[in-house]
């Protein structure tokens, strides 16, 4: 029985309610969408699944945020920055794999919830430390009896001069006010931020914009960011040249810690191709050669045994020489077993094609040519058709280069089963330049009696 899995989504209109428990949740995003996936039966017309997710925000158009790979889905949370697995069934039911985000592993939430019975058993033991503090002071005033007025620590901040509270910590005090316990830190920030050196500190200037929370306090990097950043610096002390590489990772850094999860797709049943890029990236609407001019990076992960396999940055040779060379490999994933037959027709790519790999570097040299352009740029451009969303891709042999010649703009508006232009396709015999026939992928755009008069 085959099924078929339908998306859509319709602007929330309920007030966005924050998750407190996931702390990857993204406050930038304010326009969050009600999404369901739906998964049909092609014979019956029967709704055997069906899985809602309120105020979120899924990038439905173009599949960019699906990727499917034979019984496997893949779900990706813009607002929640998580990879959502499904496996499906023969029945067409989704069966939740795990959610990979701000955990790596299913048992990670268990693991953390055994370290709170210890973390609840240390706050209240520094509870019972403070309340004595706050009893017992250290410095009493000497020479007098009875009541005596208390004089609490100077709260400072970090780098701030210890010469100029000395003075000021020592002053006999009038009136004593009880403050506040804070455990949060081990610097707390003082109400005054004019005692402060070099001037108040920005919280934008220290940490991301988003990944702070409301209370002010930065929440620390998901697992998969955490994982990446470990990779992305174990590859500078690694580089030939340590101390340029590791210069390049500190000024980068943060570019790297703001970026989000965009999109993904699956490699194989193992392995996912991540896709991360600025948020500024993520919610433009823009053209692709918009997106083509910032950075990204492109992540291989390991789902099962939690591991970065490798981290390419956009402009960087290693991420074009890897796209030259795995395009069958990325464009394989919607094989199953029964298509792999030796009749079965592949999907060409720059790989395996003489035509589409000439056109590909004839693109290519033309960019590196350009006035606005240069080798970094055309890599960039390259890359950033990366992931590409297999199920979208029409199989056919009337897409062999070997046997027609066509329009490469216009063809992926049919290829890809987007009839979002008007324009036909027009095939073109490869050994005779003859025109043999054209798709069309509006009907209303044939040809009519009288347009033919």
């Amino acid at each position: 029985m085959t099924h078929m899995i339908i998306g859509g989504a319709s602007r929330s209109n309920g007030r966005r309610v924050p998750d407190r428990a996931n702390p990857s949740i993204v406050p930038r995003i304010v326009s969050v969408d009600d999404v369901t996936l739906i998964t049909l039966s092609t014979e019956t017309g029967e709704i055997t699944d069906k899985r809602v997710y309120a105020q979120d925000r899924i990038n439905l158009g173009g599949h960019s945020g699906v990727s499917m790979y034979k019984d496997r889905l893949c779900v990706v949370s813009l607002m929640y920055q998580c990879l959502r697995l499904y496996h499906i069934s023969p029945f067409g039911k989704l069966v939740n794999i795990m959610e990979l985000g701000w955990f790596a592993h299913d048992d990670d939430e268990l693991v953390q919830a055994s370290f709170r019975k210890q973390e609840a058993e240390f706050k209240k033991a520094a509870l019972i430390s403070a309340h004595r503090s706050l009893a017992f002071p250290l410095y009493p005033r000497s020479g007098t009896s009875g009541t005596h007025t208390q004089r609490p620590f100077k709260r400072r901040r970090l780098g701030q001069s210890r010469s100029r509270n000395v003075s000021s910590q020592f002053q006999d005090t009038s009136s004593h006010e009880s403050a506040d316990v804070h455990f949060g830190g081990v610097l707390d920030e003082s109400e005054d931020n004019s005692t402060s050196n070099n001037g108040p500190l920005s919280e934008n200037s220290i940490y991301s914009g988003i990944r702070q929370h409301d209370n002010k306090q930065a929440w620390p990097f998901d697992c998969l960011k955490q994982k990446i950043l470990t990779t992305l610096y174990i590859q500078a002390l690694s580089s030939p040249n340590q101390l340029t590489a590791l210069q390049d990772f500190y000024r980068k850094f943060p570019q790297y810690e703001d970026m989000l999860l965009w999109k993904a797709q699956f490699i194989d049943l193992n392995r996912l191709l991540l896709k991360y890029a600025p948020i500024q990236n993520i919610l433009l609407r823009g053209s692709a050669s918009s997106v083509s001019h910032t950075p990204m990076l492109l992540v291989e992960y390991d789902i099962f045994q939690a591991k970065i396999i490798n981290v390419y940055e956009g402009s960087s040779p290693m991420a074009y020489s890897m796209l030259i060379q795995r395009q069958d490999e990325l464009r394989k994933a919607m094989e199953t077993d029964s298509r792999s037959t030796p009749d079965h027709w592949m999907t060409a790519t720059p790989s395996n094609d003489l035509y589409l790999h000439s056109t590909f570097f004839q693109t290519q040299a033309s960019i590196r040519k350009s006035r606005m352009g240069g080798p970094s740029q055309a890599i960039r451009k390259a890359v950033s058709l990366l992931p590409i969303p297999p199920q979208i891709s029409t199989e056919s042999p009337l897409f062999d280069p070997s046997l027609f010649k066509v329009n490469y703009r216009h063809r992926s508006t049919i290829e890809r089963n987007r009839p979002s232009n008007s324009q036909p396709v027009k095939f073109y015999d490869r050994h005779t330049g003859l025109f043999k026939f054209r798709l069309v992928p509006d009907i209303n755009s044939l040809p009519t009696e009288s347009d033919q008069t």
